[in-house]
C-alpha cells in the first residue's frame, strides 16, 4: 500500500515538474515572440522615419536649388523692365508682381528650412531648435522663450528629428491660430524621460468642444508612436499649455 502511494507521489511530482517546465517554456516562447515582433516594429518604424526624412530632404533640396533661383531670376528681370512712358497702372502692376515674387521666395526658403534643418547634422538637436525658434521670432514677431536641461540623452537621430517635428507643430499652431505675442518652450530630460512644456498667450480654445486640426493630430500621432502622453490645458482667451511626456524606454533607439 505504501508502495502504491509512493508511486503516486512520484508520478505527481514528475507531472507537476513537467507542467512547470512546459509553463516556463510557453512563457519563454511568448516572450521571444513578442521581443521579435517588437524588434520588427522598431525596424519598420526606423525605416519609415528614414524614408520620410530622406524624401523631405530631397524636396528641400529641389526647392532651394531649382525653384528659388528661378523665382529670383524672374524677380530680377521684372525689376530691369524699362518702359519709356509707364503709366501709374503699369508701375503698380510691376510693384505688385515684385512684391508677390518676394513673398514666394521667402515662402520657398521657409519651407526648405522647415523640411530639413541644415544645422541638424552639424550642430545637433538643441542648436537646431534654438535656430528654428530664432527664425520664429524674427519672421513672425512673436516673443519666444526657450530653456532646456543639458541634452545628454542618447535616443538616436531619428527620434530627435521626430521630437523636432513635434516642436515645429507646436509653434506652427501658435503662428496660424493663436494670435499670440508670446510662446514659451521648455525641454527637460534625464536618463528615463524627455518632457516638453509649451505655452502661448493666444486666444486659446475650449478643449471640450474644439475639433482638433491637423497640427494637434500630428503632434499626438507622433507622441503616440513613442507610447507617450499629451496633455492640453486651454480655455478661451487664456492661451494654451501643452505637456508632452516621453519615456526613454519607449523610444526606438537607432542601432
Amino acid at each position: 500500500m505504501e508502495s502504491v502511494e509512493s508511486n503516486d507521489t512520484v508520478v505527481f511530482i514528475i507531472a507537476f515538474t513537467l507542467l512547470v517546465i512546459l509553463s516556463v517554456l510557453f512563457v519563454g516562447i511568448i516572450y521571444v515572440y513578442q521581443k521579435r515582433m517588437h524588434l520588427k516594429q522598431i525596424e519598420s518604424f526606423n525605416a519609415i522615419l528614414e524614408a520620410h526624412e530622406s524624401e523631405q530632404e530631397r524636396i528641400a533640396k529641389d526647392l532651394h536649388d531649382q525653384i528659388n533661383p528661378t523665382l529670383s531670376i524672374i524677380k530680377a528681370q521684372i525689376e530691369c523692365i524699362n518702359t519709356e512712358k509707364p503709366d501709374e497702372t503699369d508701375i503698380q502692376i510691376k510693384s505688385d508682381v515684385i512684391e508677390q515674387l518676394q513673398h514666394a521666395i521667402n515662402d520657398v526658403r521657409n519651407i526648405a528650412h522647415n523640411l530639413i534643418p541644415s544645422s541638424f547634422n552639424q550642430d545637433g538637436f538643441i542648436k537646431s531648435v534654438e535656430y528654428y525658434i530664432l527664425r520664429i521670432k524674427e519672421y513672425n514677431k512673436i516673443n519666444t522663450v526657450f530653456s532646456t536641461s543639458e541634452w545628454n540623452t542618447k535616443i538616436g537621430k531619428n527620434n530627435e528629428i521626430t521630437i523636432y517635428r513635434i516642436i515645429q507643430e507646436l509653434f506652427q499652431n501658435t503662428i496660424k491660430h493663436a494670435h499670440a505675442s508670446l510662446a514659451e518652450l521648455k525641454i527637460n530630460c534625464d536618463e528615463k524621460s524627455v518632457n516638453i512644456y509649451y505655452f502661448d498667450n493666444g486666444i486659446g480654445f475650449d478643449t471640450n468642444t474644439i475639433k482638433k486640426g491637423i497640427g494637434l493630430n500630428n503632434i499626438e500621432s507622433r507622441v503616440n508612436l513613442f507610447g507617450g502622453n499629451t496633455t492640453i490645458y486651454s480655455n478661451k482667451n487664456e492661451g494654451v499649455s501643452i505637456k508632452i511626456e516621453l519615456q526613454i524606454k519607449n523610444l526606438f533607439y537607432e542601432r
